[in-house]
């Protein structure tokens, strides 16, 4: 799954900057880099619209796929390989985040194209596969 890339989107967590973020691996260490201001609200925005909710949910993970590297390995399929890989990824995370009492579910397989004008250089050749929302809202 060295496809996937993933932005993580924050929004009223105490403690916790709202906004959007990149994963950044250095080695052993990981750290949140911060993007376009934009983006998490048009993520946030689809997540609203296909769940009928009024307010953004306090996380959503969003996995997003480089089809160019599906494509050396797989021939045919790559979208769907990239949707089937991430849809694991996203259940796996569903299936932790359930197993310590935090709710989440599943929201969308892709968003249309109106995030790819702000993406941040690590994900301008991705397509979105799919989202997860997690925590509780008010």
């Amino acid at each position: 799954m060295d496809h996937l890339r993933w932005m993580l989107v924050l929004s009223n967590i105490r403690g916790m900057r709202d906004g959007a973020f990149v994963p950044v691996v250095q080695g052993r260490t990981i750290t949140l880099t911060e993007i376009d201001g934009e983006i998490s609200g048009l993520v946030q925005a689809d997540v609203r619209r296909r769940t009928g909710s009024q307010e953004a949910p306090p996380i959503v993970l969003a996995a997003f796929s480089d089809p160019r590297l599906v494509s050396r390995r797989y021939e045919n399929c790559t979208l769907a390989t990239a949707l089937w890989d991430a849809g694991a990824a996203l259940g796996q995370t569903h299936a932790a985040l359930s197993a310590q009492g935090i709710g989440s579910c599943i929201v969308s397989s892709a968003i249309s194209g109106e995030l790819e004008s702000g993406l941040p250089a690590s994900l301008v050749s991705c397509v979105h596969v799919g989202s997860l929302m997690a925590g509780e809202l008010a």
